[in-house]
């Protein structure tokens, strides 16, 4: 009688929930316009880069950058730019997380200190380098990269530090259990992670050009900014909240019932 292997999913039922209430949430968010512009012109200030940051956390580097997905298709404007960021950010943190938690477990404190210079350095280089060429290069807001660069990191980090840095640190340091990172990159027993890892993520850049240099496809995400209700800034805060309440109602629920099973 010959035992038959048992194919573990890519995916487990804990990730895939996590990923749909994250991506969800943050997808409904930027298509109905929960974001507020930024002090610069043409940048706004959404939950995205928080729910990616936390998408890899809990659910591992394929779930933030599906997570990203779902915010970038509404964000016609920045597609080619925005995809690199939102591939880059989940990528990152996920290779420099497990670490991180292990020493939050034994020295809480400098471990949360570790990765708030880490996640901060993640902000702060490639995010606001890419959106600097953005705004200096395409929409010629700043008059080089560099000018816009630094007005982006002495101006834009406190802001953008919330999102990307301060806000998954809290979620570190209060429930810390909960984003106990239980994910491999790969299921157990995968053997071609060599080969196959560089290809997905060389595919997974070049894909956000190709879908925002295609017409078609670009027409298709810009059309979900038809979806955008006006409202005073204000009521965005308070959409943006509210969002973020509901997004942690529902990730506790999962927790609860994750950890009963």
């Amino acid at each position: 009688m010959t035992e038959t292997k048992k194919r573990l999913p890519f995916m487990s039922a804990r990730q895939i929930a996590l990923t749909a209430v994250i991506g969800g949430i943050a997808f409904i968010c930027e298509a109905i316009g929960l974001w507020l512009p930024t002090p610069w012109p043409g940048g706004t200030i959404n939950i995205g880069g928080f729910a990616i940051t936390l998408a890899a956390m809990v659910a591992g580097p394929w779930a933030g950058m599906i997570v990203g997905w779902l915010d970038l298709f509404p964000m016609a404007g920045f597609g080619p730019i925005a995809g690199w960021l939102y591939f880059w950010t989940p990528l990152y943190t996920a290779v420099t997380y497990k670490p991180i938690y292990r020493l939050v477990l034994k020295h809480k404190w400098i471990g949360l200190s570790v990765f708030f210079v880490n996640q901060l350095f993640n902000m702060m280089v490639p995010h606001n380098l890419l959106f600097a060429w953005w705004f200096s290069e395409v929409t010629e807001a700043f008059p080089s990269i560099w000018s816009a660069w630094v007005y982006m990191t002495v101006f834009g980090t406190p802001i953008f530090a919330w999102i990307y840095v301060v806000l998954p640190m809290i979620v570190l340091a209060t429930a810390t259990d909960f984003v106990e990172p239980r994910w491999n990159w790969f299921p157990p027993g995968f053997k071609r992670w060599k080969i196959i890892l560089p290809l997905i993520i060389i595919v997974g850049g070049l894909l956000p050009l190709f879908v925002f240099t295609n017409e078609e496809l670009a027409r298709l995400t810009a059309s979900f900014t038809g979806w955008i209700v006006a409202m005073p800034d204000p009521v965005r805060w308070i959409g943006f909240g509210i969002a973020l309440i509901v997004m942690f109602g529902l990730l506790w629920y999962i927790y609860k019932k994750a950890k009963k099973n």
